[in-house]
């Protein structure tokens, strides 16, 4: 009755979150979570994660905030137990579970553009998450389609990294608004442009994703994207007992929807 988390960078809201989410979810079923926490990512390190929690005789594993490889070094491990990755691309042997990233990132790409809006830069998270990578294709794909003018700077997920673009005239060149891959970033996005008397959203729209807590106290408060952890846990629980007592199977689930949530931190193009 325990399952076990492998969880990267629990100083990041969205897999933080997600933790607690499963764990809450857990204690509704009677099951008690375990988890590994780093700050490494590297597919070792997860495997090293998993070694431990299988010593502590766990019943199913969910890894949390996964690089694009890990699904495919979980999927080569023959564990006996049912293993989830919270994204990633969908591979026998693992049930993968997500927030619909590609959905979430398209609606507040195209929140801007309908704003009026064509010079949107994106503050992508790291390249190399599934997450970052997802959310980093969808903002491309829909900048694509509408002719506008997509320029990228990558992340790390933290506020230093979103004040580092914000305080910068020559990263930010002549862009009118900013699709940050989380809110954390936004928020030291929006310190930066005040940092050299640029305002929000006057001079340039900004939107974030994950609408962590506090996000609608910003000053301005931050339009972004909001991912249902609740309902995220709740499937993940659902899925691991359904391979436990034998009424599931190992597959990929269905996304769940994002909500863009509008909020002072957009404006009209003018």
């Amino acid at each position: 009755m325990r399952l076990g988390a492998v969880i990267n960078t629990t100083s990041q809201w969205g897999p933080n979150g997600t933790l607690i989410a499963l764990e809450r979810a857990s204690r509704a079923q009677g099951y008690a979570v375990i988890s590994f926490s780093h700050d490494d990512g590297t597919d070792q390190i997860v495997k090293a994660g998993t070694a431990e929690l299988m010593r502590q005789g766990v019943d199913g594993i969910c890894v949390i905030g996964p690089r694009k490889s890990t699904a495919t070094a979980m999927a080569g491990l023959d564990l006996g137990i049912p293993i989830v990755v919270v994204g990633g691309t969908p591979l026998p042997g693992v049930i993968s579970i997500d927030i619909d990233q590609a959905q979430g990132a398209a609606d507040a790409t195209r929140h801007l553009l309908a704003l009026g809006h064509r010079k949107i830069l994106h503050l992508s998270g790291p390249l190399d998450s599934s997450v970052g990578a997802a959310r980093q294709e969808a903002w491309r794909h829909v900048m694509e389609e509408a002719g506008g003018d997509a320029r990228q700077v990558e992340g790390d997920w933290s506020s230093d990294s979103g004040y580092r673009l914000g305080s910068d005239s020559r990263l930010m060149g002549d862009c009118t608004a900013v699709f940050a891959a989380n809110d954390q970033m936004a928020l030291g996005l929006i310190h930066g442009l005040a940092s050299r008397g640029q305002r929000v959203p006057v001079d340039v729209s900004v939107v974030g994703f994950d609408d962590m807590p506090g996000a609608a106290h910003y000053l301005p408060s931050l339009t972004t994207v909001r991912q249902d952890l609740a309902s995220l846990g709740e499937n993940i629980v659902a899925n691991i007992i359904g391979v436990i007592e034998s009424y599931g199977d190992e597959r990929w689930a269905d996304a769940i929807p994002a909500t863009l949530i509008e909020r002072g931190s957009t404006g009209r193009f003018t």
